[in-house]
């Protein structure tokens, strides 16, 4: 009897040890389709249109996911193209735990309120913007780490 249970509560740890696995993976690969939109949006954007936008709003907004709080600069400027007036926002991948960090505060002194920024614009939608400022998303190794460590999981959990 004991060697059943003992068998049975296995199977349940591998079945979690599993789900965890197929979590690690999906968030990995969720990461590397934004990044490569990302990386594709940046790409095309050398090829789009541009105009002057201007600096409208500096900022450190705030997220919190249940156990702390990170902040992160936010950056929004205006741009026109053909008479309509659009926002976009300059993707600075920074963030800190400490609404003073440095790196932030210094991000923002880069574009005070008023400042031009040359904004490439997609000619077929023009509300979708690139700043010549814009980063990339996520750096690719954090996507493969996730990916990395799901399957690691999957092989380990596999082999008893």
């Amino acid at each position: 009897m004991n060697q059943k249970k003992g068998v049975f509560q296995n199977s349940i740890a591998k079945a979690i040890l599993l789900l965890i696995a197929v979590l690690f993976i999906l968030i990995g690969l969720f990461l590397i389709y934004r990044a490569y939109n990302s990386y594709r949006t940046i790409d095309a954007s050398k090829d789009w249109p541009v105009t002057s936008g201007e600096v409208i709003i500096t900022g450190i907004e705030d997220s919190y996911d249940g156990e702390q709080i990170t902040y992160y600069p936010k950056i929004t400027y205006w741009y026109e193209v053909s008479g309509t007036q659009f926002k976009c926002d300059i993707k600075i991948y920074l963030s800190s735990s400490r609404k003073d960090d440095k790196k932030i505060l210094d991000a923002l002194k880069t574009f005070p309120i008023g400042t031009d920024i040359k904004v490439f614009y997609n000619p077929d939608k023009p509300q979708v913007c690139v700043s010549e400022n814009d980063e990339g998303e996520i750096f690719p190794l954090v996507p493969m780490i996730f990916v990395g460590v799901g399957v690691f999981i999957i092989i380990h959990a596999l082999k008893e």
